[in-house]
């Protein structure tokens, strides 16, 4: 009996050490709410025609739209609960195409203190030629995964946080553990699966969805180095016949210590999907979509009360507040200050589905046509009736008509 357990100890499996689904999931929710820093953080994306290519960072310029190549530059803060993001792609209006049909991407800056979230983007019409710069204060939503985020643009762009860019409680998400086991001394392999059938355009199908989760056990919280994931679809009809698949990787590298865990400096994420994703935004493209975030100041200047202060330009409306900013000159925003109390949640309801119809373009567009066909309706009407109130009208033979 000894020898076993002097056996356990050199491969580093006490009883005590081994891991549970339990132990892991509260040490990785323990390390999304207390760690710490700021950074500024470079995410590029582009293309590969493979999976092992992706990894080596050999990626083909001739791959995809112009949507799948750019470049944004960013900053970001995180001091417990309280959260800032600011991603830039380019001079405001930048666009990744040759025609005002492609992608324009505008900055977009998010921030919360825990109970409050503040946006602030550009809505753009490219047909209709409209823009709506807004800053949305609304309250924070109680999703479990969100308590990772900012906002929506963190998921997609801070990858130490997110690696697969979903905001569903990482890294396991809803997903059950169906084992746990040591590759060495230092790092654990989870494995999770689940099953799930559904019914698109009347096909019948069965969803198998298998994810790996690799963590470096050493540090306290342990932090995950890699992520694995395998989506496959099939039909039920005919099991052999596969509808559409999907396989993600995120690798996590060149960890710094902050306050409250070790952050990975280095992201790199890379997705290969086939029939499984709309092709709408030509997001459902041959080859492998890379991410690749880097930051070389991670955890250098640790985030203060000021960081999470947001300077409001004069052009820009400020919604959801119920004492309200005007426009006309630049207003601070101090997220750190914000409750519940202090919102106009209805502004905020409104705002969510953007401007009324008639104050559009098109909708301003279409009144106006509306307003001509009545008024010539009233026209036609009107001499009608006043044909009707002459009686029949007699010709010069004596016939009437």
């Amino acid at each position: 009996m000894q020898s076993i357990l002097i056996a356990l100890l050199l491969l580093g499996e006490t009883p005590a050490s081994s891991p549970t689904p339990e132990t892991l999931r509260a040490s990785s929710r323990r390390w999304a709410e207390q760690v710490s820093f700021g950074c500024s953080f470079r995410l590029r994306s582009e293309m590969a025609n493979s999976m092992e290519l992706a990894e080596k960072g050999e990626y083909d310029p001739k791959l995809g739209s112009a949507y799948s190549r750019w470049e944004a530059r960013g900053e970001f803060q995180k001091h417990g609960a309280k959260m800032r993001c600011l991603v830039e792609f380019g001079p405001p209006g930048y666009q990744y195409g040759l025609t005002k049909f492609d992608i324009t991407l505008e900055p977009v800056e998010e921030a919360t203190n825990g109970s409050i979230e503040v946006r602030r983007f550009l809505r753009r019409s490219e047909i209709l030629g409209e823009e709506a710069k807004a800053v949305l204060v609304m309250r924070r939503g109680e999703s479990e995964g969100r308590m990772l985020l900012a906002g929506l643009m963190t998921t997609a762009s801070v990858l130490p946080l997110a690696p697969i860019r979903e905001d569903a409680g990482q890294p396991f998400g809803s997903l059950p553990i169906t084992r746990i086991q040591k590759l060495d001394p230092d790092h654990v392999e989870v494995l999770c699966e689940i099953q799930q059938q559904g019914r698109i355009k009347e096909t019948d199908f069965s969803e198998t969805r298998n994810r790996r989760v690799v963590f470096w056990m050493t540090p306290d919280p342990p932090v995950v180095e890699k992520v694995e994931e395998r989506v496959e679809r099939r039909s039920l009809k005919d099991p052999k016949l596969v509808l559409g698949s999907e396989d993600r990787r995120a690798i996590l590298s060149d960890f710094k210590s902050c306050p409250g865990g070790m952050v990975a400096t280095h992201v790199r994420y890379f997705d290969h999907a086939e029939g499984l994703k709309a092709p709408r935004w030509k997001i459902d493209e041959p080859g492998v979509r890379v991410f690749d975030w880097k930051s070389d100041d991670l955890g250098q200047s640790p985030p203060t009360d000021a960081d999470f202060v947001l300077s409001v330009p004069p052009d820009w409306r400020v919604l959801g507040l119920k004492s309200k900013l005007p426009m006309g000159e630049v207003r601070s925003l101090d997220v750190n200050k914000l409750s519940p109390t202090d919102l106009d949640e209805l502004e905020v309801m409104t705002a969510a589905y953007g401007p009324p119809f008639l104050q559009t373009g098109i909708g301003r567009l279409l009144l106006s046509w509306a307003v001509a066909a009545g008024l010539l309706g009233i026209v036609t009407v009107w001499s009608f009736i006043r044909r009707l109130g002459h009686g029949p009208i007699a010709s010069v033979d004596g016939s009437t008509s």
